[in-house]
Order: structure tokens, then sequence, then C-alpha cells
């Protein structure tokens, strides 16, 4: 059995490259940036990446830089295009430009500060125009501009000079340890320690403009030219390096070329886009607009870490996947339709699609490696089997077989989904194929061929699942409606048999089977199962159940040639080995981003043939999954800190970026300064969106963070103190990278200082002594004046008793009038009562007394004259009357201050009949009310009136009842 492919190192890397890599069949990722998300100029002329893992680019309008999410542009002082670039190993990044030779290096800012290094040559060396290569060599930078080779020392101070050479220089560059140089009609020349130019060989005189120098086989050396292809340069002189776009180069000139990683050749050309030759010359790979990139004239190339290739084109920037595992093809051209199945058959590769079966051989040449579709199948392909030999299809249309790329349909049945062998008991009977159609079962048999026995009878059923097992039984599942197993006797089934939840599966829908190593397997809403013949009951897999989940939904098991099993888990793929049809290896799940939702759902399928390769069938075309270690190929993620700011009321930026935080010196910054905005990022400049990240700010938070895709945090009102802020990525295989760190200082406030301490000290000490000394002096003046203060507080208290004890009298005098008062109205309540009382019953008197003498004045008996008589006189008694004035005079008394006594003092000629009157006039009543208090007549009161005036001795024009209410 072949090692498990997933998770073994291959060892496909020959001593030549990969020659013996299979090229792949389809196109990788390939993103792109136009200028107006690098807000640069439209041309770019080289890349390359620094070792924190930036990309920078020459551009147009100045020096480009990304870190996988943001660009930022550095323009040269004169706003000159930058044509060429090149580093050093401490992140210094050299450009060269129109009339212009500098250096950007970051500072303790993390800002790029660009120095000129044109003024450190000889004032005749520096007027030249475009610098278009520029190379490192060791304590020197060397620059070949308007057709000349000049040298600056990298010490400071030292004066630049120009290389000795007889004639104009077309091409500067180094390779292996090796500075090279092209002279017009002279050949090529490697540079020595000093300032001469060594002929390399005669015979490369006569090549054309040079655009690139690459490491050869053995100790040559591949040279791409302008105008004549690629050669291969030895000790034995110069010839020409057979490959495989040789008359490629004959219409697309190169114009720029580099050796990969791998030990491939890219090239960029004038308008063919990017081709990739293997170390053979054999034409690995080509990408234009057609494959994706934007734009098919390539003007610079670069090979980042991840092994992507970034082409800066003559209208913007793409960067290809081009040593990525996968790639994606389509079979059926611009339709791009849905994938069903893949094989293998005859040298050729077969692929079904919803819009037919379309065949490649397998050793077609790069330029004619296009599919094309097989005559009559056109329509829908739902399966391709290999069975005793024989591609069989599975097709809308019925059961075909496929030989020498030609269909011949078997049988007149349509709607074919997957087909068995049914194994023989008699040796002598010929082999059957049992197909699974929409309609139920058909019968195949071996004549030579599969030939179309007939239907089998006994299931209607779509019968998409089907398989047969060890003891004689053929099992059919249809997805939502349950499994049934029959023997096959012929062409029919018996003893037919339903299956389903009463059986023990959690539910009837999500039913399939799959026979895998012998055995039959099943899936549905949750789980895998087996059947147990001995309970008539299903029971969960004793092995895959434990490694898939048991509450598990699974999508699809998918049985290799070489016994490996493939799972599809929702959007998850993975891979278990199988050994002597039994399960020996904990299942891992294969991260393979490209996969993720584009499995054709209910339909996935995997195909994966005894190579290296491994094909996945998806909603659009295929995916090519290349097995080559995968540990070898991820350098693993890595991240930056690309922003360090103070938030406040003007933000402050600490650091920008550029260069290692954590070699700068640490930030110490004011107790003002305490909110801060930090934002990351990392390399993975083709699926960024893939990439985690975890902080943790030592000195305020306790532990890392979990993993979450923001690529910013801020922290606010920290304390003063010491902090760190680190920060990691990790990718979607689980690599995290090494940890970036910035450090910085918040301050104590002044009042925390050292200095306010002491400060504080000196305040307390002096305090200390005040408190000891002053005292003493206040304490015979706070005596003295306690002292003066007692004896004002006794006065004052003496002062504010007496001043109660007056209100407290004014306040009893007022309260005993107000008591009087109330008495004094009590009474004339009372007297207003009794004298309404005596009022109401001297008027029934005196009317009683009429009516009496009105009876006694018609003729009556004598008898009745002397009773109403008697009555009258009863009513006349006097002594009632005087006791019923004696309580009225009390109560009059009372009231109005003895008035009746003052009257009697005063005028002792007035007669109790006269008392009765004043007192009555006292009151302010009327005369009609006064009448019948003395039975008296109205006139009579009259009389009574001014007999009283008389005796009081009043005057005319005196008012009575005001002299009484005044005596």
């Amino acid at each position: 059995m072949r090692p498990f492919k997933i998770f073994a190192i291959l060892q496909l890397v020959l001593s030549t490259g990969l020659s013996a890599q299979l090229p792949s069949l389809g196109t990788p990722v390939i993103r792109n940036f136009t200028k107006e998300e690098y807000s640069g100029g439209t041309q770019n002329w080289a890349a390359l990446q620094s070792p924190d893992g930036l990309i920078w680019i020459a551009n147009n309008q100045g020096l480009l830089e990304f870190d996988g999410l943001e660009w930022r542009i550095h323009p040269l002082p004169n706003r000159t295009i930058v044509r060429s670039i090149t580093r050093d190993s401490s992140g210094n990044i050299y450009v060269g430009g129109q009339g212009e030779i500098g250096v950007f290096r970051p500072n303790a800012y993390g800002n790029l500060e660009y120095t000129d290094l044109t003024y450190r040559l000889p004032q005749e060396y520096r007027q030249f125009e475009d610098v278009w290569n520029i190379v490192l060599d060791n304590d020197r930078i060397l620059f070949r501009a308007s057709y000349t080779l000049l040298a600056i020392p990298l010490k400071d101070g030292e004066i630049g000079y120009s290389i000795e050479n007889q004639g104009d220089i077309l091409y500067l560059g180094a390779c292996k340890t090796r500075i090279l140089a092209q002279v017009k009609d002279q050949g090529l020349f490697y540079l020595d320690e000093g300032q001469s130019m060594r002929p390399v060989h005669p015979s490369t005189q006569n090549l054309s403009e040079i655009t690139a120098i690459m490491p050869g086989s053995g100790r040559g050396e591949v040279i791409s030219t302008l105008k004549n292809g690629l050669f291969l340069l030895d000790s034995s002189g110069i010839r020409e390096f057979p490959n495989e776009a040789s008359t490629y180069w004959l219409t697309h000139r190169i114009y720029t070329a580099l050796q990969l990683s791998d030990g491939r050749y890219a090239m960029g050309t004038s308008s063919g886009g990017l081709v990739i030759l293997d170390s053979t010359g054999a034409l690995n790979a080509r990408y234009t607009k057609k494959q994706g990139v934007q734009n098919s004239t390539v003007l610079g190339l670069a090979e980042d870490r991840a092994g992507s290739l970034w082409l800066g084109l003559d209208n913007g920037i793409s960067v290809v996947a081009a040593s990525s595992y996968y790639s994606r093809f389509y079979p059926d051209g611009d339709l791009a339709g849905t994938a069903y199945a893949m094989q293998e058959y005859q040298g050729n590769y077969y692929c079904g699609t919803n819009n037919g079966l379309y065949v490649l051989a397998k050793d077609s040449p790069f330029d004619d490696r296009n599919f094309k579709l097989v005559p009559g199948t056109e329509g829908q392909v739902w399966s391709l089997q290999i069975v005793r030999g024989e591609l069989i299809m599975g097709h809308h249309e019925g059961v075909f077989r496929i030989d020498n790329r030609t269909a011949t349909k078997l049988g007149s049945a349509t709607g074919a989904w997957t087909f068995v062998e049914w194994p023989t008991a008699d040796e002598q009977e010929a082999p059957r194929m049992i197909a699974g159609t929409y309609n139920g079962l058909q019968s195949y048999r071996w004549q030579n061929g599969w030939q179309y026995e007939g239907a089998i009878s006994g299931l209607d059923e779509s019968s998409r699942f089907l398989a047969c097992d060890p003891y004689g039984y053929i099992w059919v599942a249809h997805p939502y409606r349950g499994i049934w197993r029959a023997k096959l006797h012929g062409l029919e089934l018996l003893d037919l048999e339903y299956l389903g939840e009463k059986q023990g599966l959690p539910s009837n829908i999500g039913l399939q089977l799959y026979p895998i190593a012998g055995d039959v397997i099943f899936t549905a809403s949750v789980g895998t199962w087996v059947f147990n013949r001995q309970s008539n009951r299903f029971e969960p897999h004793p092995i895959l159940d434990t490694m898939l989940g048991r509450e598990t939904a699974v999508r699809r098991l998918i049985a290799t040639e070489d016994g490996d099993i493939w799972y599809a888990l929702g959007p998850a793929v993975g891979s278990i080995r199988i050994e002597d049809k039994g399960l020996y290896k904990t299942s891992r799940r294969m991260s393979i981003p490209e996969l993720i939702g584009q499995l054709v759902g209910g339909f996935e399928n995997i195909y994966d043939p005894t190579g290296p390769d491994v094909f996945f069938a998806t909603d659009r075309g295929f995916i090519q999954f290349t097995g080559i270690d995968k540990t070898n190929r991820n350098p693993g993620p890595q991240v930056l800190i690309r922003k360090t700011e103070v938030l406040g009321r003007s933000d402050s930026l600490l650091f920008s970026g550029a260069g290692d935080p954590g070699n700068i010196q640490d930030a110490v910054l004011p107790a003002r300064m305490n909110a801060f905005h930090f934002s990351f990022s990392s390399t993975e400049f083709i699926h960024p969106e893939r990439m985690t990240y975890s902080w943790w700010l030592e000195g305020f938070e306790r532990q890392w963070s979990g993993w979450s895709d923001k690529t910013e945090k801020e922290y606010t009102n920290l304390k003063p103190g010491d902090y760190a802020f680190h920060v990691r990525a990790q990718d979607i295989d689980g690599l995290i990278s090494d940890t970036v760190t910035y450090r910085f200082r918040i301050e104590a406030p002044w009042y925390s200082s050292t200095v306010a301490l002491v400060l504080y000290a000196l305040l307390i000490t002096g305090g200390l002594l005040l408190l000891i000394i002053l005292p003493r002096r206040r304490f015979a003046k706070d005596k003295a004046e306690m002292a003066d203060e007692q004896e004002r507080t006794l006065r004052e208290q003496e002062e504010r008793h007496k001043a109660t004890e007056a209100t407290r009298s004014e306040e009893i005098m007022q309260l005993r009038n107000e008591k009087l008062q109330n008495e004094l109205e009590f009474q004339n309540g009372q007297l207003a009562t009794t004298t309404l009382h005596l009022v109401q019953k001297n008027a029934l008197i005196v009317r009683l007394k009429e009516e009496l003498e009105k009876i006694e004045s018609v003729s009556v008996p004598d008898e009745m004259k002397i009773s109403l008589r008697q009555a009258a006189g009863i009513l006349n008694n006097d002594e009632r009357l005087d006791e019923d004035w004696e309580q009225f005079a009390i109560h009059f008394d009372k009231v109005h201050a003895d008035f009746l006594a003052r009257l009697r003092e005063q005028f002792p000629q007035l007669t109790p009949r006269d008392h009765k009157l004043c007192a009555f006039l006292r009151m302010n009543l009327s005369s009609k009310e006064i009448a019948p208090l003395l039975y008296i007549s109205v006139r009579g009161v009259e009389i009574s009136r001014y007999r009283l005036r008389k005796k009081l001795e009043l005057d005319a024009d005196a008012n009575l009842t005001e002299f009484l209410v005044n005596i």
C-alpha cells in the first residue's frame, strides 16, 4: 500500500529541480491590484520582499509598500519614476530612479526616511538618466545608468566612482557569487573586487541585450535575452538553452526573468504574460489575461517566501500562487459547468460535467492542453467507473461504454446513476454488472464486453446508492425514503425488505451507503452505521463513528483504488487510511481552503488515482491538489505591527511599521497619553482573510486573547507603568507566527514624580514642626480669647433669656386674650341663641293671648270665658317672665362686661323694664324684634324709647344705641 500521501513527505524534487512534477491542468489563484487600489502609477518595474515579509514595488510614482492588507507609497524627493530596487539584510531599500539613487531606512519611529546618495558621486557623474539595474556588492552599491556603471561605497563619507569599461553597459546583475555586466558588442564581463571588469567568455559578444542571468545546472548560467530567447553559459561557452517555448520568444520578448526557489524558471514577457519552464526547459505554465492576469506585459518579477510570483505589469500588479498545491481547470472551457466525475483511462483524462463528457490526453503538449467533448455525451454526466477494465459512464440518457474517445450506449434505458459488479457463485456463469438508475435496477452481462441483459423487477425506486455484501444481498439506498435489501435471482429481487428508523437508524433522511473494503457502510442524518445480521438492526460503526463524530452528518465517503477513504463533513475534507479491511490510523481533517463550500452538495466526488495528484469535483470545474509535502512548502505566517498610535485630542503616531518594533527604543510617554491604537497584519497575500490574530498587552492583561480576524486593537485609560504589546498570527493550517512586540512606558503624573514626593516629604516635615510650635503660642492667646468669649457668651445668653421671657409673657398674654375672645364669642353665641328663643317664645305667647281674647269676645258660655281668662292669666305670669329675664341677664352681662350693672349704677332712676329695653338696644335689635320681648306693640316700643331718652337726658340729635354701647 502506498504511503499516506496527505501527510507523508513526497520526494519529488530531483537534482534538476521539479522536472518530475506533473504539470498542473489548471490555473492557481491569481490576485490582481489596480492602480486605484495601490494609489500609485500605472507601470511597475521591479519587486522584492524584505526579511520582515513586506512587498516592495518600483512604481512610476515612487516606492510601493504592501503588508497584505494596506498599500503605502513613498515618493522620491524629485517625484521621479523608480526603475530598480534592491535591499540589504538590515531592511534598507536601495532605489534607482530617473537621475536619482538613494536609500530608504527605517528610523526609531518606524518611518521610512530617504537619503539621497547621488551627492556621494563626483560632480561629473551626477547627471544621468534612468537607473535600470542596481546591485549590492559587499561594501558598495553598483548601478547602471545611461549605459554607465557607477559604484558608491556603503560607508558614509566615502566618494563614489565609475567602473572602467570599454563601451556602453547594457545589463548589470548578480548570479551565484559573481557580479556580471554586459558591454555592448563586447560580451559578458564579471567585476573583480576592485574597479576592473574581466571578460567571461569570448562567445558572449554576439548575444542580444541580456535581461536576466540565472543559475543553471552545475556551474553554468541560464541567460535570457530580449530578442533571442534563452541561452546556457558554461565553461565550454554559450549555446541555446532548449525549451518548449523557443518559438514563443519570437513574438513575445523576455523583459525579465528569475529562477524560482523550486528550480523552475519564470519569464515575464512583452505581450505574452508570465511563462514558467521547468529546469529541463519543458513548458510548465503560462499565465496571460486569459488565465486571469490583468495585463500581459510583465516588466518586473519577484518570488515571495511562500512561492507566489509578483508581477510588475505595464498596468497594475498581479500575484500568482505559482507554487500552490491547488489549481482549477474547466474541462468544458468557458461554460465552466459543474463537475461530477473523473477517471484516467487509456492514457486520457475523462471528466464528466453537467455539459457532457470531456477528454484530454495525459501527454498533450502544453500548448495543446485543451479538453475535447466526446461526441454523443452532451448533457448531464453522473458517474465514471472502470468495471472489469471498461470505462462505464452513468449519464442522464443512460449507460455508456467509453472506448478510444468514443461513447457507445448500452441498452435503451435512460437515467443511470452508478454501477456495481455482482459476484457470481458459478465460475462458468458470465460476470454481471448491476446499474442503479432513475427507476430501479438494470442488469448487464459480460460477453467480450458489457452487454445489456434487462431490467430487474421488484423495485422501481431511484437507486443512486448501490452495493452488494459478502452474504449475497444487494443494497439500495434512497436519500429521503429508506434502504432496501434483497436477494438477486436472475432478473428478479427476492425477499425484498424495507429498512429504516424502525431498525435503529436516526431517521429516513440523508440515507446513503458505500461499499468500502468489502463492507457496506451507511450514513444517515448523523453518524456512520453498519447492519448487524444477528439483531437485524443498524448499529454505529465501531471505528468511523468515533473518528468522524457520532453527532456529525457525513456528506460523503469515497474509497480510493489503493484503499484510503476520503470523507466530506460539511465544508471539511479529510482522508483515512485503510489496511486489511480495518481502520488503524486516527483521522485528521485536512484544511483545503479552495474547497470550502465548493464541492457539489449531495454529489461530492473526489478522484484519487495512484499518482501524486487528487482531483475534486466542484460547482465550477475541478480543483487539482498536487501531493507535495506541505510542510516543506508552507513557511508559516509572519506578523507585523504596522502602526502604533496614541489616541487623544490630536492623535500621535509612535510607530509607523518600518523595521522591527522590538529593536527600537522603548517609547516613554507622559501620563496623559494613556490610550493606544495598534494595527497589525500578516504577510499572507493570497488569502489574507483566512488569517487570525491573538494579542496580549503585558502589564494590563493576564493572558493572550482568543483568535480573531480583527487586525487592530485599542486600549484606553492605562495606568502608569511599563507595557509590552505582543501579537501573533495563525494561518488556516494552524501554524503560528513568531511573536512581535512593541514596548512602551507611561510615566507617572507630575504629582507622583520623585521631585513631587520629595516636596511632599518636606511639606509634611514642616507641617509637623508647625503642629508642635504653633499650638504652644496659640494656647495662651486662645485661652484669653476663650475667657472673653465665655463672658460674651454668658451676657448674650442672659440677654437671650430676658428676651425669651418677654416673648413668653407676650405669648401668654396673647393666649389669654385669645382665650377671652373665644369665650366672648361663645357667650355671644349663647346670648344670640337665648335671645332668639325668647323672641320666638314671647311671640308665640302674644299670639296665643290674642287668640284667646278673640275667642272671649265671641258669644260663648260664661264657663268658657272664665277658663279663657285663666289661660290668659297664665300667659301673663310675671314670675315666670322674671325667671326668663334673669337667665338672659346673666348671659348678657358676661358678654358685655357687666353692662346692666354699670347701667343701674349710673342711672338708678331706670326701671327694670327700662333695663330690658337698654339691653335689647345694646344688642342692636330693631323695634319689631323688641316688641314681643316686652309684650308690647311696636308703637309701644317707640314710646318706651322716647321715654328712655328723657330719663337718660339725651339730646334729640344723639343716637340712643351708640350711647348705650359706650356705657
